[in-house]
Protein backbone atom coordinates (compact mmCIF):
# COMPACT_ATOMS: atom_id res chain seq x y z
CA UNK A 1 0.00 0.00 0.00
CA UNK A 2 2.65 2.20 1.15
CA UNK A 3 4.66 1.75 -2.28
CA UNK A 4 1.40 2.35 -4.62
CA UNK A 5 0.93 5.44 -3.09
CA UNK A 6 4.23 6.58 -3.40
CA UNK A 7 3.89 5.80 -7.00
CA UNK A 8 0.37 7.87 -7.56
CA UNK A 9 2.05 10.59 -5.81
CA UNK A 10 4.94 11.00 -8.19
CA UNK A 11 2.65 10.28 -11.32
CA UNK A 12 0.02 12.67 -10.04
CA UNK A 13 -1.29 14.88 -13.30
CA UNK A 14 -2.33 17.54 -11.31
CA UNK A 15 -2.59 19.08 -7.99
CA UNK A 16 -6.47 17.84 -7.19
CA UNK A 17 -5.05 14.28 -7.74
CA UNK A 18 -2.41 14.85 -6.21
CA UNK A 19 -3.39 15.90 -2.72
CA UNK A 20 -6.35 13.01 -3.50
CA UNK A 21 -3.25 10.51 -3.35
CA UNK A 22 -2.00 12.64 -0.21
CA UNK A 23 -4.73 11.66 1.89
CA UNK A 24 -4.50 8.38 0.97
CA UNK A 25 -0.47 8.84 2.48
CA UNK A 26 -2.30 10.58 5.66
CA UNK A 27 -4.33 7.31 6.27
CA UNK A 28 -1.80 5.15 5.74
CA UNK A 29 0.55 6.95 8.38
CA UNK A 30 -2.21 7.12 10.56
CA UNK A 31 -2.62 3.07 10.17
CA UNK A 32 1.24 2.88 10.56
CA UNK A 33 1.37 5.04 14.02
CA UNK A 34 3.50 7.48 12.34
CA UNK A 35 1.11 10.15 14.27
CA UNK A 36 3.10 12.79 13.52
CA UNK A 37 3.41 12.40 9.34
CA UNK A 38 -0.45 11.42 9.20
CA UNK A 39 -0.87 14.92 11.00
CA UNK A 40 1.36 16.78 8.58
CA UNK A 41 -0.28 15.13 5.33
CA UNK A 42 -3.63 16.44 7.09
CA UNK A 43 -2.21 20.09 7.56
CA UNK A 44 -0.90 20.12 3.97
CA UNK A 45 -3.75 18.64 2.18
CA UNK A 46 -6.08 21.27 4.47
CA UNK A 47 -4.05 24.38 3.07
CA UNK A 48 -4.43 23.41 -0.25
CA UNK A 49 -8.64 22.83 -0.25
CA UNK A 50 -8.46 25.98 1.71
CA UNK A 51 -7.07 27.83 -1.63
CA UNK A 52 -9.97 26.33 -3.90
CA UNK A 53 -13.74 27.33 -3.54
CA UNK A 54 -16.03 24.53 -2.46
CA UNK A 55 -16.87 21.99 -4.14
CA UNK A 56 -18.43 18.14 -2.90
CA UNK A 57 -14.70 16.45 -3.84
CA UNK A 58 -12.71 18.67 -2.20
CA UNK A 59 -14.89 18.92 0.48
CA UNK A 60 -14.46 14.99 0.36
CA UNK A 61 -10.23 15.79 0.83
CA UNK A 62 -11.03 18.17 3.64
CA UNK A 63 -13.54 16.26 5.50
CA UNK A 64 -11.18 12.84 5.67
CA UNK A 65 -8.10 15.40 6.13
CA UNK A 66 -9.67 16.51 9.54
CA UNK A 67 -10.37 13.11 10.45
CA UNK A 68 -7.15 12.07 9.93
CA UNK A 69 -5.70 14.75 12.19
CA UNK A 70 -8.37 14.12 14.52
CA UNK A 71 -7.26 10.81 14.97
CA UNK A 72 -3.81 11.31 15.65
CA UNK A 73 -4.76 13.71 18.76
CA UNK A 74 -7.74 11.25 19.47
CA UNK A 75 -4.82 8.58 19.67
CA UNK A 76 -1.85 10.37 21.62
CA UNK A 77 -4.40 11.64 24.61
CA UNK A 78 -4.38 14.83 22.99
CA UNK A 79 -6.06 18.56 22.72
CA UNK A 80 -9.63 16.60 23.30
CA UNK A 81 -11.97 19.92 23.08
CA UNK A 82 -9.97 20.54 19.34
CA UNK A 83 -10.50 17.02 18.48
CA UNK A 84 -14.24 16.80 18.69
CA UNK A 85 -14.24 20.64 16.99
CA UNK A 86 -12.38 18.81 13.72
CA UNK A 87 -14.62 15.82 13.85
CA UNK A 88 -17.80 18.30 14.00
CA UNK A 89 -16.29 20.01 10.92
CA UNK A 90 -15.24 16.87 9.27
CA UNK A 91 -19.37 16.13 9.44
CA UNK A 92 -20.46 19.05 8.42
CA UNK A 93 -17.82 18.64 5.09
CA UNK A 94 -18.66 15.30 4.44
CA UNK A 95 -23.04 15.93 4.18
CA UNK A 96 -21.49 18.94 1.59
CA UNK A 97 -19.85 16.13 -0.66
CA UNK A 98 -19.41 13.39 -3.42
CA UNK A 99 -19.07 10.37 -0.27
CA UNK A 100 -21.99 10.95 2.34
CA UNK A 101 -21.59 7.30 2.89
CA UNK A 102 -18.77 8.57 5.34
CA UNK A 103 -21.27 10.29 7.69
CA UNK A 104 -21.81 7.29 9.63
CA UNK A 105 -18.13 6.81 10.73
CA UNK A 106 -17.29 10.08 11.39
CA UNK A 107 -20.39 10.89 13.39
CA UNK A 108 -19.62 7.98 15.38
CA UNK A 109 -15.57 8.99 15.48
CA UNK A 110 -17.37 12.38 16.83
CA UNK A 111 -19.11 10.21 19.43
CA UNK A 112 -16.19 8.43 20.63
CA UNK A 113 -14.44 11.95 21.07
CA UNK A 114 -17.15 12.97 23.17
CA UNK A 115 -16.59 9.48 25.21
CA UNK A 116 -12.90 10.90 25.22
CA UNK A 117 -14.27 14.00 27.08
CA UNK A 118 -16.10 12.75 29.23
CA UNK A 119 -19.41 13.69 27.69
CA UNK A 120 -21.56 10.59 28.02
CA UNK A 121 -24.74 12.21 26.72
CA UNK A 122 -23.64 13.91 23.69
CA UNK A 123 -21.34 10.67 22.82
CA UNK A 124 -25.43 8.40 22.96
CA UNK A 125 -26.16 11.54 21.01
CA UNK A 126 -24.05 10.86 18.57
CA UNK A 127 -24.62 6.86 18.03
CA UNK A 128 -27.63 7.15 17.66
CA UNK A 129 -27.38 9.99 14.56
CA UNK A 130 -25.20 7.65 13.37
CA UNK A 131 -27.59 4.64 13.35
CA UNK A 132 -29.90 7.23 11.56
CA UNK A 133 -27.64 8.02 9.00
CA UNK A 134 -26.94 4.31 8.23
CA UNK A 135 -30.58 3.73 7.68
CA UNK A 136 -31.27 6.99 5.76
CA UNK A 137 -28.53 6.56 3.27
CA UNK A 138 -29.52 2.93 2.90
CA UNK A 139 -26.09 1.61 3.45
CA UNK A 140 -25.55 -2.00 4.43
CA UNK A 141 -26.68 -3.16 8.17
CA UNK A 142 -22.69 -4.36 8.68
CA UNK A 143 -21.95 -0.39 8.80
CA UNK A 144 -23.67 -0.61 12.53
CA UNK A 145 -21.04 -3.06 13.84
CA UNK A 146 -19.10 -0.15 15.35
CA UNK A 147 -22.21 1.60 16.54
CA UNK A 148 -23.43 -1.43 18.70
CA UNK A 149 -19.80 -1.15 19.81
CA UNK A 150 -19.83 2.61 21.01
CA UNK A 151 -23.12 1.51 22.69
CA UNK A 152 -21.85 -0.65 25.10
CA UNK A 153 -18.74 1.22 25.73
CA UNK A 154 -21.65 4.00 27.24
CA UNK A 155 -23.43 1.30 28.27
CA UNK A 156 -20.42 0.26 30.57
CA UNK A 157 -19.57 4.12 31.24
CA UNK A 158 -22.89 4.03 32.94
CA UNK A 159 -22.39 0.57 34.75
CA UNK A 160 -25.61 -0.43 32.90
CA UNK A 161 -24.08 -3.81 32.29
CA UNK A 162 -27.01 -5.99 31.29
CA UNK A 163 -27.01 -3.49 28.38
CA UNK A 164 -23.29 -3.10 27.67
CA UNK A 165 -24.01 -7.43 27.39
CA UNK A 166 -26.21 -6.93 24.67
CA UNK A 167 -24.58 -4.91 22.29
CA UNK A 168 -21.24 -6.45 22.86
CA UNK A 169 -22.70 -9.76 21.69
CA UNK A 170 -24.68 -8.20 18.64
CA UNK A 171 -20.57 -6.98 18.07
CA UNK A 172 -19.29 -10.11 18.65
CA UNK A 173 -22.03 -12.16 16.16
CA UNK A 174 -20.01 -10.03 13.20
CA UNK A 175 -16.09 -10.06 14.72
CA UNK A 176 -14.95 -11.64 11.56
CA UNK A 177 -16.98 -9.05 9.27
CA UNK A 178 -14.70 -5.75 10.80
CA UNK A 179 -11.37 -4.77 9.72
CA UNK A 180 -8.56 -5.29 11.84
CA UNK A 181 -7.90 -2.04 13.24
CA UNK A 182 -12.04 -2.52 14.61
CA UNK A 183 -11.42 -5.97 16.15
CA UNK A 184 -8.48 -4.34 18.37
CA UNK A 185 -10.76 -1.57 19.53
CA UNK A 186 -13.42 -4.26 19.77
CA UNK A 187 -11.57 -6.53 21.98
CA UNK A 188 -10.00 -3.66 23.86
CA UNK A 189 -13.55 -2.35 24.71
CA UNK A 190 -14.40 -5.58 25.43
CA UNK A 191 -11.65 -6.65 27.71
CA UNK A 192 -12.76 -2.86 29.58
CA UNK A 193 -16.18 -4.35 30.09
CA UNK A 194 -15.66 -7.36 32.01
CA UNK A 195 -12.81 -5.42 33.95
CA UNK A 196 -15.03 -2.33 35.05
CA UNK A 197 -17.78 -5.26 35.87
CA UNK A 198 -15.29 -6.65 37.93
CA UNK A 199 -15.08 -10.19 36.10
CA UNK A 200 -11.39 -9.95 35.98
CA UNK A 201 -10.87 -13.80 34.83
CA UNK A 202 -13.14 -12.97 31.23
CA UNK A 203 -11.19 -9.32 31.34
CA UNK A 204 -7.53 -11.36 31.10
CA UNK A 205 -9.14 -14.05 28.41
CA UNK A 206 -10.01 -11.15 26.19
CA UNK A 207 -6.83 -8.71 26.70
CA UNK A 208 -4.84 -11.82 25.79
CA UNK A 209 -6.75 -12.64 22.86
CA UNK A 210 -6.21 -8.55 22.05
CA UNK A 211 -2.38 -9.60 22.43
CA UNK A 212 -2.53 -12.47 20.06
CA UNK A 213 -4.66 -10.94 17.55
CA UNK A 214 -2.21 -7.79 17.62
CA UNK A 215 0.92 -10.10 17.32
CA UNK A 216 -0.88 -11.70 14.32
CA UNK A 217 -0.68 -8.04 13.21
CA UNK A 218 2.45 -7.36 13.53
CA UNK A 219 1.74 -4.57 16.18
CA UNK A 220 4.09 -5.39 18.68
CA UNK A 221 5.54 -2.14 18.56
CA UNK A 222 2.71 0.15 18.22
CA UNK A 223 0.54 2.12 20.58
CA UNK A 224 -2.39 -0.20 20.46
CA UNK A 225 -0.03 -3.03 22.01
CA UNK A 226 1.06 -1.04 25.24
CA UNK A 227 -2.22 -0.40 25.67
CA UNK A 228 -2.81 -4.06 25.86
CA UNK A 229 -0.26 -4.53 27.99
CA UNK A 230 -1.31 -1.60 30.74
CA UNK A 231 -4.54 -3.16 31.08
CA UNK A 232 -3.20 -6.80 31.52
CA UNK A 233 -0.80 -5.34 34.10
CA UNK A 234 -4.16 -3.88 36.36
CA UNK A 235 -5.99 -6.92 35.81
CA UNK A 236 -3.07 -9.34 36.26
CA UNK A 237 -2.83 -6.74 39.50
CA UNK A 238 -6.75 -7.50 40.55
CA UNK A 239 -6.06 -11.18 40.16
CA UNK A 240 -2.85 -11.27 42.72
CA UNK A 241 -0.70 -12.08 39.86
CA UNK A 242 1.89 -9.34 41.00
CA UNK A 243 4.88 -10.70 39.02
CA UNK A 244 3.21 -10.62 35.62
CA UNK A 245 1.93 -7.38 36.70
CA UNK A 246 5.03 -5.78 37.14
CA UNK A 247 6.55 -7.26 34.13
CA UNK A 248 3.60 -5.53 31.56
CA UNK A 249 3.33 -2.31 34.28
CA UNK A 250 7.12 -1.73 32.86
CA UNK A 251 7.38 -2.54 29.79
CA UNK A 252 4.09 -0.10 29.00
CA UNK A 253 5.07 2.56 31.14
CA UNK A 254 8.57 2.91 29.90
CA UNK A 255 7.09 3.43 26.49
CA UNK A 256 4.32 6.34 27.78
CA UNK A 257 6.94 7.93 29.12
CA UNK A 258 9.09 7.92 25.79
CA UNK A 259 6.29 9.28 23.96
CA UNK A 260 4.68 11.64 26.75
CA UNK A 261 1.48 10.29 27.06
CA UNK A 262 0.57 11.82 30.18
CA UNK A 263 -2.45 9.88 31.10
CA UNK A 264 -0.69 6.36 30.67
CA UNK A 265 2.27 7.34 32.80
CA UNK A 266 -0.07 8.12 35.38
CA UNK A 267 -1.95 5.01 34.90
CA UNK A 268 1.12 2.72 35.23
CA UNK A 269 2.00 4.38 38.80
CA UNK A 270 -1.49 3.91 39.87
CA UNK A 271 -0.28 0.11 39.14
CA UNK A 272 2.98 0.50 40.28
CA UNK A 273 1.46 1.90 43.60
CA UNK A 274 -1.12 -1.11 43.89
CA UNK A 275 1.72 -3.57 43.55
CA UNK A 276 3.44 -1.99 45.93
CA UNK A 277 0.80 -2.36 48.39
CA UNK A 278 0.08 -6.19 47.60
CA UNK A 279 3.60 -6.96 48.25
CA UNK A 280 3.39 -4.54 51.54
Amino acid sequence: AEAMTDSLLKTAKDSQSFYGFMVLKGIWYLQANQLDAAKRCAHNVQRYVSRNPATPNFNTLAAIAKTIEAATDHLMRKNKPHTVQLYQEALCLIMQSDQKDLAPDIAANLADAYIFSNDIPSAAKWYRKALFLVDSLHLPNERNISLYMGLGQIYTTLEDYRSAQKYYELTERQFDKMEPNMQVYFLNNYGNYFYFKGDYPHALSTFLRLKQLLSRYQEEKKLSMYVCKINLADTYLNLGETDKAELYVNEAGKYMEKVGITDGIFYANTIRMGIALKEK
